[in-house]
């Protein structure tokens, strides 16, 4: 008998290498970590995530994010034609995911989601008020120091969870109704105390929405002792410092109703209620000019099946809009046809989602 043909892995140059192998999913990245030392070495290395995480948010023909979704546990390709009935043809649509935690008991409607940024999803523990960092493409996560209440004016009523690029370091943020604020820094080890806020205040559990290095929540301006005047209230990462932000300025402002501050087609975004028949899409076209507010479109609630509230997700490559309806369904909605199909149904009651990107980024780091 003839021996086996062995194949040796081509000695290419590493920058050709790292430029073939940065194109790939993650999940063949992290088969092909075992392949030899030297494919180790590059694909943990700092500039190779970086690199796999640039070409992946830019990448015309392939679609790196999903949907996550709880409870339970769940990661959506809202881009795969399957939806939720028949996702058995399709194993990729619909993924369950097992947080480490889990082993443990710890259930995931006992989970908030604080935010997503590159790939790490931020989990508020709720039964322990610990914060949690997850990577859920590489299942690699992070459990983050206690931050003590020492009194009830002294808990955290608003979250966050972004990436400062100056000091290329992730940042988790919680605050009070007092303006006392506390950072952690993936680059350290634990909590810091930063300036607060004055004459401004945030609605209670806000989960900031980061977006051009800062991060946004829907608030309060206080113009004087009598008037107070609905903003959006800002935190640099990078500096640190907080901003307030002007809303559309409408003309008849009897229906406006300014919700969920999110980001759609790469744009900062508002969504107004208005008289509960119709949801009004706000973008920013132009980062922090409020002259640069336009109403992206409408969207009729009737068209919904549940009509108590909707909430735009994010869009697909062909245009349609991600919609999570009173927090019962995920739909795939049709602007131009008014049409919806049920990606996700969960009829036991309200779950949360976010959108991430699969990526090798580390909750300790870059390193993985």
């Amino acid at each position: 008998m003839s021996s086996p043909i062995k194949r040796s892995i081509p000695n290419l140059p590493q920058d050709i290498m790292s430029n073939i192998l940065s194109r790939l999913h993650v999940k063949y990245l992290l088969q092909f970590k075992c392949v030899s030392k030297s494919w180790l070495s590059l694909i943990s290395n700092e500039e190779f995530i970086k690199l796999h995480l640039s070409l992946a948010i830019s990448d015309p023909n392939t679609n790196h994010f999903r949907i996550l979704t709880m409870s339970p546990f769940k990661s959506l390709d809202y881009e795969s034609p399957s939806s939720f009935e028949d996702h058995v043809n399709d194993d990729s649509a619909i993924v369950d995911l097992l947080y480490p935690s889990m082993d443990e008991g710890l259930e995931s409607n006992n989970v908030e989601i604080i935010g997503s940024c590159n790939g790490l999803i931020c989990l508020l523990l709720c039964d322990t008020n610990k914060i949690s960092l997850w990577n859920p493409s590489t299942r690699v996560s992070r459990d983050l120091p206690s931050l003590t209440c020492n009194f009830h004016n002294d808990c955290p009523i608003f979250n966050g969870f972004g990436y400062d690029s100056i000091n290329n370091t992730y940042k988790v943020v919680r605050g009070t109704s007092d303006g006392i604020v506390d950072v952690f820094s993936t680059s350290g080890k634990r909590w810091r105390r930063i300036q607060g806020f004055k004459d401004i205040s945030i609605f209670d559990e806000e989960q900031g929405v980061f977006f051009n290095g800062t991060l946004h929540w829907l608030g309060y301006n206080d113009i004087n002792e009598t008037k107070k005047e609905k903003t959006i209230v800002t935190l640099d990462l990078g500096q640190e410092t907080f901003g307030v932000m002007k809303q559309p300025i409408l003309e008849h402002d009897e229906n406006v109703n300014f919700h969920n501050v999110g980001v759609l087609q790469g744009c900062l975004s508002l969504l107004n209620k208005g008289n509960g028949l119709y949801c009004e899409i706000w973008v920013m076209k132009e980062y922090g000019v409020i002259s640069s507010w336009i109403k992206l479109f409408v969207l009729d609630i009737v068209d919904f099946e549940h009509s108590g509230y909707v909430d735009p997700i994010c869009f697909t490559k062909n245009g349609e809009l991600i919609v999570d309806n009173e927090g019962y369904q995920l739909v795939r909605y049709n602007i131009e046809k008014k049409t919806c199909q049920t990606l996700m149904n969960h009829n036991d009651g309200w779950f949360q989602q976010i959108v991430y990107i699969q990526s090798l980024v580390s909750p300790y780091g870059n390193v993985i």
